[in-house]
């Protein structure tokens, strides 16, 4: 009869693993198969108005993946506006793009996880309806600027997906205007 118990006891833990119930032993996060993973970075600011302006991200990702536990980050969101709702700044990383703004843009696929440093570059601007992303000084996307939300950037995928989100302790240099 003990071994009845034990063994059952076992596959309940077993099932518990398979369902991704038991937390990872590094963050303590509990990372589902279903679950994507996004990764913020500390934010000391916004955009001083709704009507124009930028913000510039100094940063070097060193050559590596970004991981928690065992599986790597989906997305790394330089910015979450509260000034302009919906507005988003980030780079999905399997894809190897930026995106960002409202309508959001995509750039076409660049590594900037390489060790490098990098200046990113966001700017906005409701009277010339213009908005832009510059990579080290080279234009890589524009289009015209809504300041409206007309789709979560973040769940780009589908609606049902959920999401972890981890927050970084990587400085990086950050300018508004």
């Amino acid at each position: 009869m003990g071994e009845k118990y034990i063994m059952g006891i076992g596959l309940v833990l077993l099932a518990f693993l398979v369902l991704g119930l038991i937390e990872g032993t590094f963050t303590g996060q509990v990372v589902r198969d279903r679950e994507k993973v996004a990764i913020t970075f500390p934010m000391n600011g916004d955009f001083p108005n709704d009507v124009q302006g930028f913000v510039s991200f100094g940063f070097s990702f060193p050559n590596a993946v970004f991981k928690v536990d065992d599986r790597e980050a989906d997305l790394l969101i330089f910015m979450t506006s509260e000034t302009i709702p919906g507005l988003k700044l980030g780079y999905e990383v399997q894809d190897k793009k930026i995106f960002g703004g409202l309508p959001v843009m995509y750039s076409d696929a660049i590594d900037i996880i390489d060790g490098q440093p990098h200046t990113l570059v966001y700017t906005f601007s409701k009277p010339a309806n213009k908005q832009s992303i510059h990579l080290d000084g080279k234009l890589l996307v524009e289009s015209s600027f809504s300041g409206e939300k007309s789709a979560d950037p973040i769940t780009g995928m589908a609606v049902f997906e959920q999401w972890l989100t981890i927050q970084s302790n990587m400085g990086m240099d950050v300018k508004f205007g």
